[in-house]
């Protein structure tokens, strides 16, 4: 009796320290990112650069995984259904938090099913317009809007600029034929060629087009002016009030992964977000880096989960078409 006793208190230590020296030696294999977007966004741009300087820290490959559709809940279900070892992580955006009430019968639940890891950044929206239209201000906008509603319609890349979207038109009383698009490469080249009238998307995306003249901004979504874009106003100042919305992105995992793997993780990424070329990279596209722990991000999907489902039930908004 006593034999099997020690042998089993053997067998649980034994099995204790195989954990921990798993745990310590992490990542021993090839790391996978999963973007909910297709390649060209924001959300893709900033998971390709986090993941080449992973690489580069861990020794470890690091593959980036586009699976787009169904409003980001595609890719977001891979990473919930996915094994709880650390090896795959998802990129994600306030669309996630406006999915868990877009979509109550979703095949995995954002609070219950994923954990959060680490937050990189955030990008303000960008009202924007093709410059044919001849709309120099928001106003001059809204007025033409308002005398050609037949000829009026938006693109949107995600739940976050459909939400945004709409708010606009409630805000400003138009009305706009929304265009879903499976991310904000599409949504703003249907801007620039033309073929709607408007959208709104981040900074990150859309400030080359600004600069080069294939895009007018009208606004920003911000309180202040946002650097880079210095002569744009806000909408708040163009006359719209209290109107703000902004994106952020941050990294998720399976909700079983081990707190230590998180830390980890959380730990590295906040190094990586500190290093000059990624601070600058960011800021140039404009962007604001955003380090925090894995808690502090995990608060903020929490409170945007709440403040979505209020502004969703209050408009009385359905999901993307």
């Amino acid at each position: 009796m006593f034999f099997h006793f020690v042998r089993y208190r053997f067998i649980c230590l034994l099995l204790i320290l195989c954990s921990f020296s798993a745990h310590a030696a992490f990542p021993d294999r090839p790391i996978r990112i999963v973007v909910p977007y297709p390649p060209g966004g924001g959300a893709d741009i900033l998971a390709r650069l986090i993941g080449q300087k992973l690489s580069v820290s861990w020794s470890q490959p690091v593959i980036i995984e586009n699976r787009p559709g169904a409003d980001t809940q595609i890719g977001t279900e891979v990473v919930a259904k996915a094994a709880a070892d650390g090896y795959t992580l998802g990129m994600v955006t306030p669309t996630v938090t406006i999915n868990k009430t877009f979509y109550p019968k979703s095949n995995y639940d954002l609070l219950r099913d994923l954990r959060a890891v680490a937050m990189v950044g955030s990008s303000p929206f960008v009202l924007v317009t093709n410059p044919s239209g001849g709309y120099k201000t928001l106003q001059e906008f809204i007025r033409s809007a308002k005398a050609n509603p037949e000829k009026m319609n938006f693109s949107s890349s995600s739940s976050i600029t459909f939400v945004a979207g709409e708010a606009f038109k409630r805000a400003v009383g138009i009305s706009a034929q929304h265009i879903p698009y499976k991310g904000s490469a599409p949504a703003v080249a249907a801007v620039v060629a033309g073929d709607v009238q408007f959208c709104f998307d981040t900074v990150l995306i859309t400030k080359p087009f600004i600069d080069s003249g294939m895009l007018r901004a009208l606004g920003v979504t911000t309180k202040t002016r946002v650097s880079g874009l210095d002569s744009v106003p806000t909408l708040i100042e163009a006359g719209v009030p209290d109107f703000e919305f902004s994106s952020w992105y941050g990294f998720v995992a399976p909700s079983g992964v081990p707190d230590e793997i998180v830390e980890k993780y959380n730990t590295e990424i906040n190094k990586i977000l500190a290093l000059p070329e990624v601070k600058m990279r960011v800021t140039n596209m404009g962007g604001i880096v955003l380090p925090m722990s894995a808690d502090a991000f995990s608060a903020i999907l929490k409170s945007d989960v709440s403040k979505y489902e209020t502004l969703i039930k209050t408009a009385n908004l359905k999901p993307r078409d």
